[in-house]
């Protein structure tokens, strides 16, 4: 749940795209049947995660990851790299476990529900998505279809970040092959805040360009997630790990018990 091509991609994938649709209510249509996956009682899927950043300032910058999600009816769990996410019965678990903690806070029914809305059922947002983005659809074999999101420049000239999305999906199924997340950083910057950047230790000649006359720092930031596998059955589903083999909820108390490989972890509580 964390960040985000060379010119010859680029120019195939512009060679397949077929005449981009007028009709952007058909294609927010269609992306919302694409993730409506999630909106189902039984859910489980697997993906991988990519990131890369240019400059890369840190090693997770650039890393690749495995996740795996579980949802049975109003309970869910993530796990992704060291982290471990529980929402079941009214709780909402978080755990660490490059740094041994764990956080313990209440989740109501409607928050819960929250988690099940579609992105862009709500019409009052496909329209601020109609004047702030260019919305294409494209055919990109027999099987599947691209949409594609793109900041529109007079739009991305009141930001100082522009972003790029896009949802490969099955044009039989309408389930989701991978979601794509371009991000573009652009800010000015005068000569105090490049020396703060350098007594940072971050390479200044990377991060800083001179356009005009004027200073920015530039830097982008790219998320590919690859859906490996998407089942919907019951039997499946009901391996979804339990949060009280992580916890004892002592009921009098209020208060938790971490146990088994946890034991050792730190709880935090928010209520």
């Amino acid at each position: 749940m964390k960040k985000i091509f060379n010119l010859t991609i680029m120019v195939v994938m512009l060679s397949n795209v077929c005449k981009a649709q007028n009709d952007t209510a058909a294609i927010i249509k269609d992306f919302n049947k694409v993730v409506a996956f999630f909106e189902k009682p039984f859910v489980y899927y697997t993906c991988t995660s990519y990131l890369t950043a240019q400059p890369v300032l840190v090693a997770s910058d650039t890393m690749r990851s495995n996740s795996v999600f579980y949802k049975s009816a109003q309970s869910y769990y993530l796990q992704q790299l060291q982290q471990e996410y529980y929402i079941q019965d009214s709780f909402m678990i978080e755990i660490n476990n490059d740094k041994k903690t764990i956080w313990v806070s209440k989740i109501d029914e409607g928050s819960k529900q929250k988690l099940s809305i579609l992105p862009l059922s709500n019409k009052d947002l496909q329209a601020v998505i109609r004047n702030n983005y260019a919305i294409a659809q494209q055919k990109l074999d027999a099987q599947h279809q691209k949409i594609t999101f793109d900041m529109k420049d007079e739009y991305a000239a009141y930001t100082s970040t522009k972003m790029n999305i896009s949802l490969t999906y099955d044009s039989r199924t309408y389930l989701p092959n991978a979601f794509e997340l371009n991000v573009q950083f652009k800010k000015s910057i005068d000569d105090e805040g490049i020396q703060q950047l350098r007594d940072d230790g971050l390479d200044t000649q990377q991060l800083v360009q001179q356009i005009g006359d004027n200073k920015f720092l530039l830097r982008t930031q790219q998320m590919k997630v690859i859906f490996n596998t998407i089942a919907f059955e019951k039997n499946t589903v009901a391996a979804i790990p339990d949060w009280t083999t992580v916890l004892t909820f002592q009921q009098n108390e209020n208060s938790f018990i971490a146990k088994g490989k946890y034991s050792s972890y730190e709880i935090t509580q928010t209520f």
